[in-house]
């Protein structure tokens, strides 16, 4: 395959993916991430998918937070952490600084 025919992706995708692009008759050119390549991926990942996030409707927002909570978890571990470290951590910033229940906008402030 020429590099004209070759999509180009760049980008971490799931482990299951290569094996549904060579089902679908075309051969995926991948390589496995270094750990110290992986945390930047992952965090790009997370940003693409909190993109898709807010573009998406209806159910298709579940999928989205789905796929936000799997880069996401994935990423609290590679730092070396748990999930529950995390909600730890929210806890302590909710109880400093609240959360997000009463739905406060700031439009602005002045001296």
């Amino acid at each position: 395959m020429s590099e004209k025919q070759r999509t180009m992706y760049e980008k971490l995708v799931r482990d299951g993916i290569p094996q549904i692009i060579r089902d679908s008759g075309v051969e995926p050119h991948v390589r496995m991430l270094s750990p110290e390549e992986f945390v930047p991926a992952a965090i790009d990942k997370i940003v693409e998918e909190a993109g898709e996030l807010k573009n998406a409707r209806g159910d298709d927002r579940l999928h989205e937070l789905a796929d936000l909570w799997e880069v996401l978890s994935c990423v609290v571990t590679a730092l070396g952490w748990t999930m529950s470290d995390v909600e730890a951590a929210a806890d302590v910033k909710r109880s400093a600084r609240g959360g997000f229940d009463d739905r406060v906008w700031l439009e602005a402030t002045s001296p």
